[in-house]
């Protein structure tokens, strides 16, 4: 489909709304998909990803960077 529509903009392609359960695997579909998007459909085009502000069980799993505390002055914590 997005071959025969000639498609230049792929809108929250990396799409997830709830936590994976594997955010390694999640983003690395995501990132297989952007590359069968530019190498079979179109090398210039945007494969657009997302973060969406929402907050469901299971976030608490995924873990805050350091530099985010950095960032903000604040020593990292778990």
């Amino acid at each position: 489909m997005l071959k025969s529509l000639g498609a230049l903009f792929i809108g929250r392609s990396a799409y997830a709304w709830l936590a994976p359960d594997d955010e390694e695997e999640h983003m690395t579909q995501a990132s297989t998909f952007a590359s069968r998007y530019h190498d079979e459909v179109n090398a210039g085009g945007v494969a657009q990803a997302c973060i969406f502000e929402a907050v469901y069980p299971g976030l608490d799993r995924i873990p805050v960077p350091a530099w985010a505390f950095e960032v903000l002055g604040r020593e990292p914590e778990d």
